[in-house]
């Protein structure tokens, strides 16, 4: 049942960022190929910095091991729907990098058809960073 919930989570996070690639498109077709490489080494900045603070995040969350709280969610299977999301993100967060890069090297149309799957993989991270925050900051909050 949670493999299904999870594809279905996936699909409903890609159509909104297709959808979000698609009104970009649509609403500003007149972008420059030297508008798009700035703004892919800004992505690549922004998200290998929010990578950063994943890989800290799971870090400190596997040092608080021992806290009742987290005893708790691996009991009843939070904590591994916690770790695989976030490691999950991670990888998008990857992605998006990689893609991001090779737009920097790219020329021509190709530029467009890279810029706009980093443009996904952005907005797919974005989701899914959203619903990493908001469970450490449970945690967090219930740490207290």
């Amino acid at each position: 049942m949670t493999t299904l919930v999870r594809w279905g989570t996936l699909s409903i996070r890609s159509t909104i960022s297709a959808i979000a690639v698609y009104f970009f498109w649509k609403f500003d077709a007149q972008i420059k190929p030297e508008t798009a490489i700035s703004a892919s080494g800004v992505i690549v900045g922004l998200a290998g910095t929010l990578l950063g603070f994943l890989i800290t995040s799971i870090s400190l969350l596997t040092a608080l091991i021992d806290k009742k709280l987290i005893a708790n969610m691996i009991k009843t299977g939070h904590y591994s729907r916690l770790i695989s999301d976030t490691v999950l993100t991670c990888l998008f967060l990857i992605i998006v990098i990689i893609i991001s890069i090779v737009t920097l090297l790219s020329h021509g149309k190709l530029v467009f058809c890279f810029f706009s799957s980093a443009l996904f993989f952005t907005c797919l991270s974005f989701l899914y960073l959203i619903e990493a925050g908001r469970r450490f900051s449970v945690i967090l909050i219930g740490l207290r």
